[in-house]
């Protein structure tokens, strides 16, 4: 039914822009005009953890401004972190990206090359696409309340194309609906 929710309460992930802007589409156009566009919660996981993140980049140190760096800018990090060897910086931008895909338990005993690379991304007030999603789950766990606000807020859950979703956006998702006595989530796959 039409009255059933507000677009705020409806949070949609999909895994490109493309999809969520088709999803934020159809969903505006359902309620006939009555929803703005920039109130629908609808985007890839890492659109909708970064407007989660610059709300609430305080409570976890960071600044609201911070940056967002890509392959280019990881590689120069790195390149200033080790010295010429077998591995390449971008040898080291995979291997981060993976170990960040697997969410937060991976983290334990990571060699001193991801730890200055991660303890270099926080002083430049920076993050990688990885820590976009992490960071948000850290702000889960250190402010219980900044998740209690999201869990009320999105009463319901669309996920698209479900099996590609990692270890780390299904950590997210859980964090979101835990808790939640009838959590009311939709899962689409292939």
């Amino acid at each position: 039914n039409r009255g059933d929710a507000q677009p705020w309460q409806i949070l949609a992930l999909t895994f490109t822009n493309k999809a969520a802007n088709e999803m934020k589409n159809r969903l505006a156009g359902l309620s006939n005009g009555a929803w703005y566009s920039g109130d629908i919660w609808c985007g890839t996981f890492h659109s909708i953890c970064l407007r989660i993140l610059r709300r609430n980049a305080n409570h976890i140190g960071l600044r609201s401004d911070f940056l967002i760096f890509g392959e280019d800018d990881q590689k120069s990090v790195i390149k200033s972190l080790i010295t010429p060897g077998t591995k390449t910086p971008g040898d080291y931008v995979e291997e981060f990206s993976l170990i960040k895909d697997r969410g937060t338990s991976a983290f334990s005993n990571r060699d001193k090359i991801f730890c200055a690379y991660n303890a270099e991304l926080a002083r430049l007030n920076a993050l990688d696409f990885g820590d976009i999603i992490l960071k948000t789950i850290e702000l889960f766990d250190k402010n219980p309340d900044v998740l209690a606000h999201y869990q009320r807020q999105f009463k319901y859950i669309l996920v698209d194309e479900f099996q590609d979703t990692n270890t780390a956006q299904m950590e997210l998702l859980l964090k979101l609906t835990q808790g939640i006595e009838r959590p009311n989530i939709c899962c689409v796959g292939d």
